[in-house]
């Protein structure tokens, strides 16, 4: 295999419509770009085989966007000569096939679920099989491949993706909304199956979270693009955001009227589970994230809670955003446990505040990290001079992340570029200190950018492996 010159070359056309599938003139629209070079014109045959799956007419910008998005994302892209594996014995497929995983980095083949013998072929030599499937669960009979990814066309509801993940051991899976975001949710599939998206892990904090935003609203002046996200406690509160596609200042705007001013967390009563009731803080996240899941959302995004009945940190990539933000914010002692089947959830941040090592686990790709629960220097600090003693709200809400400290300190050496904003004049209840923890995100992110953080994430994109991708279109 040929040494890469730029973040990654791409792959070879290599493979055509079966006979009986070769377009007719009324349906070269639809089917001209059905397969092509890499993630690039394999999404771009997402564009178009689009309408032929969930019956919808696909805007010829769109499809010529989400092209022109996905060559920029993968920065580099080559064509080579097809190949028609129809009038090709197995033996000349293969050899075919070989030469150009030794020429290209990344290889597409377009087979399906039918049983044919190009399809089988394309099962037995893709290094990662992906299913495309309008948004509906699947079809009796269809028995897809374990350990592939599906991609849905469109949103799927809850049931959808369980039945899907019910029906196959599925690797992981993808939302591309087939509208105005087709460009940016196809290159984010691209990135992902090339090993080159963009993560993005914000830690917990309380008001010092707000800084969060001000990083955002830098890396996506730099045109950066948030493929993947993890958050703990207000970092997942972010996250969520974030994963909606809210711009940073969509964010402050809502973060003022919904934290600094209705106060959310102020509902207190006699302590008997907590020092709040937490029902104003559920009614906020249900007017901000509505009935909406994780497994919904176009930008993947996980949150971590603790089990009190198991003593086990708990990672959610399914169920409600109210439900999985509001257990990951859940701080013991102050709210109470947010209870689901077995468990008793409270805030991540008592095992996990800067879930990191999921991140990583999860796929390649580069990763940043944002923390802003640094552990404080106490040079300098003389008890005799008295110092304040803090609030009991302040109290639990650090002793919620002391237990996670030295994980925290060891995930930090996971990422790829770590952004630690001066927050420490923030109190973790100051939510009246937006803007200030904002400007101090925006200050982080900008030294982190000097520091050569571009430069960083582009050589871990480079580190991505070769790969041959099976792409199965069932309709």
């Amino acid at each position: 295999m040929r040494a890469r010159a730029t973040a990654a070359v791409v792959a070879a056309r290599c493979e055509q419509l079966s006979a009986r599938d070769r377009p007719g003139a009324d349906d070269g629209r639809r089917w001209g770009l059905a397969v092509g070079a890499l993630a690039v014109a394999w999404i771009s045959a997402i564009a178009l085989i689009g309408p032929l799956l969930v019956e919808r007419e696909i805007d010829a910008s769109q499809a010529a966007a989400a092209d022109q998005n996905i060559a920029s994302a993968i920065d580099h892209a080559e064509r080579a000569r097809s190949i028609e594996p129809w009038a090709a014995s197995p033996y000349v497929q293969l050899g075919l096939l070989a030469e150009l995983e030794r020429e290209h980095d990344y290889v597409l083949l377009r087979g399906g679920l039918d049983g044919s013998e190009w399809s089988r072929f394309c099962l037995r030599q893709a290094d990662r099989v992906v299913v495309l499937t309008p948004a509906t669960p699947p079809p009796a009979g269809l028995a897809p491949p374990d350990g592939c990814d599906v991609l849905f066309l469109e949103a799927p509801t809850t049931e959808d993706v369980a039945a899907w993940f019910a029906r196959a051991d599925v690797r992981t899976h993808h939302v591309v909304p087939v509208d105005t975001e087709l460009s940016a949710a196809a290159g984010r599939v691209a990135r992902r199956l090339t090993g080159q998206s963009l993560g993005l892990v914000l830690s917990g904090g309380g008001a010092r979270a707000f800084a969060h935003i001000g990083v955002l609203e830098v890396l996506e002046g730099e045109g950066l693009e948030i493929d993947r996200l993890g958050g703990c406690s207000m970092g997942a509160f972010i996250g969520a955001m974030t994963a909606l596609g809210w711009r940073p200042e969509t964010m402050i705007e809502v973060c003022r009227r919904e934290l600094a001013q209705r106060a959310p967390f102020s509902d207190y009563t006699i302590p008997r589970h907590a020092l709040i009731r937490a029902r104003r803080a559920a009614s906020m996240l249900k007017r901000m994230f509505g009935e909406l899941a994780l497994e919904q959302l176009a930008r993947p995004l996980y949150t971590v809670s603790a089990d009190l009945v198991s003593s086990r940190m708990v990672i959610h990539r399914t169920g409600s955003i109210v439900d999985t933000v509001g257990a990951s914010m859940a701080i013991p002692g102050l709210a109470p446990p947010v209870s689901r089947e077995s468990q008793l959830l409270v805030d991540g941040g008592v095992l996990n505040n800067l879930p990191v090592d999921v991140m990583v686990a999860d796929e390649p790709g580069p990763v940043v990290a944002v923390d802003v629960m640094r552990r404080l220097d106490s040079a300098g600090v003389h008890l005799e001079q008295g110092p304040l003693l803090p609030t009991i709200v302040e109290t639990l809400s650090r002793a919620t992340v002391l237990g996670s400290v030295e994980r925290a300190e060891a995930n930090r050496l996971l990422a790829d570029v770590l952004v630690a904003p001066d927050v420490q004049d923030v109190p973790l209840r100051g939510f009246r200190s937006l803007d200030r923890a904002v400007d101090a995100g925006r200050r982080a992110a900008e030294q982190a950018l000097a520091d050569g953080a571009l430069e960083t994430i582009e050589e871990a994109r480079r580190l991505g492996a070769p790969v041959t991708i099976a792409a199965a279109a069932h309709s």
